[in-house]
């Protein structure tokens, strides 16, 4: 975590929960997603696709999609109508 935050993970059989407590707000590195860091910001969902396919139609649907780079991989949001991020995972 690139900022002082708190966080812990609960993992189960099937998928995780990650909770994070940020002491300050985080730039973005790069991509085109400026996360807010406080409240509820994003949640994550798994869909049962590949990634592409998922991002292709959501935009085909014209849902807002962003995305952050780190390492060389892209993790991809797409916008509830509350403005709320969903972190989508395949």
């Amino acid at each position: 975590i690139p900022a002082p935050a708190h966080a812990v993970q609960l993992l189960m059989e099937s998928g995780m929960v990650e909770l994070f407590e940020f002491k300050r707000d985080i730039p973005p590195k790069s991509g085109s997603l400026s996360l807010p860091m406080s409240g509820l910001f994003h949640y994550a969902l798994r869909v049962g696709r590949p990634i592409e396919e998922f991002i292709a139609r959501a935009r085909e649907e014209n849902v807002p999609v962003s995305f952050i780079e780190r390492g060389g991989k892209r993790t991809y949001f797409i916008q509830d109508p509350d403005g709320v991020y969903i972190e989508v995972k395949t």
